[in-house]
């Protein structure tokens, strides 16, 4: 069974500047939890064009560096494609490696 903890989404909400690129450790796995399905969005807005839907239980990378007021940027891999995108950061739960 995966350990999971919830993430305070408050603890994402201090920006960084753009021209800060994400190296590799600065992703960790989240898993889509709380909620039946969620949008992955292009811009961190519900008015933004959802990229997929994500279903509970979807494993999701998360950056560590860049957060948007309320919205995590994420990539996921659907249907063999990897996508970069945005979830709302309420939806999504730290999954800890056993």
């Amino acid at each position: 069974m995966v350990d999971e903890q919830r993430i305070d989404s408050e603890s994402f909400d201090q920006e960084v500047p753009e021209e800060s690129q994400p190296t590799q450790n600065e992703w960790r796995t989240n898993v889509i939890s709380d909620v039946h399905a969620v949008n992955l969005r292009l811009k961190p807005s519900t008015d933004s064009r959802s990229l997929a839907i994500l279903v509970e239980g979807v494993e999701v990378q998360v950056n560590k560096r860049i957060p948007t007021k309320g919205w995590r940027t994420v990539k996921v891999t659907v249907d063999d494609k990897v996508l970069d995108g945005y979830v709302m950061s309420r939806y999504l739960t730290v999954k800890k490696e056993d």
